[in-house]
């Protein structure tokens, strides 16, 4: 009987679906790997902006650079703010003390500001050699 279509049952075959084709896996695969590259490129760009937005801690040099205006150094601590940079943070100069008598300084600074788990604190010392320095023989120590 040939040309004459067979009836479903017996004889007729039946197309496999059991398995995937190769094309199909294929694509799976590649559909995959693009959904991961544009997850990880998220949260690289997220990782990015969360590292932007955080809190950076104030440079001493920007304390260092004031106290450098002048060439004499102030008998009593000095206090301020860090002004517009750093909203919050302010610093305290201690008074220097000599060190040796041939006007060697030290001056301690202290930045204090917000943090995030505790409140911020760096202290600093600053060494300046000062022979015209007005203050003479104060708070000497070797």
């Amino acid at each position: 009987m040939k040309g004459v279509p067979l009836e479903r049952g017996e004889g007729a075959r039946r197309p496999a679906r059991g398995a995937f084709t190769l094309l199909e896996v294929m694509i799976a695969m590649a559909i995959f790997c693009m959904a991961v590259f544009v997850i990880l490129e998220s949260t690289s760009q997220g990782l990015r902006a969360a590292r932007s937005l955080q809190l950076n801690q104030p440079d001493v040099a920007m304390v260092v650079a004031e106290l450098m205006l002048t060439n004499r150094l102030a008998d009593s601590a000095i206090e301020g703010d860090l002004g517009d940079f750093y909203p919050g943070f302010t610093y305290r100069i201690e008074p220097p003390e000599e060190i040796f008598t041939n006007g060697f300084y030290q001056v301690d600074i202290t930045i204090f500001g917000p943090g995030v788990s505790a409140p911020y604190e760096s202290k600093t010392s600053l060494y300046l050699w000062r022979p015209d320095s007005q203050r003479l023989n104060s708070g000497m120590r070797r």
